[in-house]
């Protein structure tokens, strides 16, 4: 089995380095990562400058670019003649549930890389200083050794999300969560800066608080949160299906001339 390493915590993250190894006792594990980290950067792609590769080993480089690039150079460049079995994302160190994938570098690998047409899946455990990642090894090995590859869902992606703390745990099937967000914008240095001037910069910090006491039964987040592993299958398209019917009759008063308007949607 060959199994590409992609993150967005940095070539030198503890997440990756410990699934590169726990990976490299029984397939072949490349690794194109970030050679900094680049959480939060969501799925955004270098298009205005040239990306730089700095090779760390044969199977091994670092990209001064953010995870969707790594996806890119990978596939279609450094190893485009490498059959790859399965793209994995992380393991990141913070949950990415709820609208926190939007946000999320290490979903947008997996994302990125289903898009191309490779088997894709996320990984990430709950936040801590000093991440513990060695449950989610040992599930990652022993779960990509069981998964039949031949039936994994085109174009599909999993999201997978480990409790904090030491294993095993208990395995749900998911479905994406809601977070309620409590956020502030707070300006550094106000006090300091010259009121009166008639240009000035200003600069300012945005905080956010993530409750999840509310999540839905079923949820990524609910299970995060009741000590259960939560296994999201997901895709890239982003169509809100249950709006169909309404839009079709918002649409129809919005634009009365009917011969303009299709709703085969």
């Amino acid at each position: 089995m060959k199994i590409l390493l992609v993150n967005d915590d940095g070539i030198e993250a503890l997440g990756l380095v410990r699934l590169e190894e726990a990976l490299s006792s029984f397939c072949d594990v490349y690794v194109v990562a970030p050679e900094t980290e680049r959480s939060a950067c969501s799925h955004s792609i270098t298009l205005r400058r040239p990306i730089e590769a700095k090779q760390i080993s044969q199977r091994k480089f670092a990209v001064d670019g953010v995870p969707a690039d790594c996806v890119n150079l990978a596939l279609l460049n450094l190893f485009a003649d490498v059959d790859f079995d399965l793209v994995l994302s992380g393991i990141n160190n913070g949950f990415n549930t709820g609208e926190d994938v939007s946000y999320s570098g290490t979903v947008a690998g997996a994302i990125e890389a289903a898009s191309l047409g490779w088997r894709a899946i996320a990984l990430s455990v709950g936040y801590s200083e000093q991440p513990k990642v060695g449950s989610a090894c040992e599930f990652t090995v022993d779960f990509v050794r069981r998964l039949s590859l031949e039936d994994f869902p085109d174009r599909c992606f999993l999201n997978i999300n480990f409790p904090r703390g030491e294993g095993p745990f208990p395995v749900m099937l998911t479905r994406q969560g809601r977070l309620r967000f409590e956020n502030d914008v707070v300006e550094v240095d106000a006090d300091s800066r010259e009121k009166e001037a008639a240009a000035r910069t200003r600069r300012f910090r945005i905080g956010r608080t993530t409750r999840t006491d509310l999540a839905a039964e079923g949820t990524d987040v609910y299970a995060v949160s009741n000590g259960f592993i939560s296994i999201t299958p997901m895709q890239s398209d982003l169509t809100d299906v249950r709006a169909l019917g309404l839009m079709r009759h918002l649409l129809r008063s919005a634009l009365p001339d009917q011969s303009r308007l299709h709703l085969e949607a």
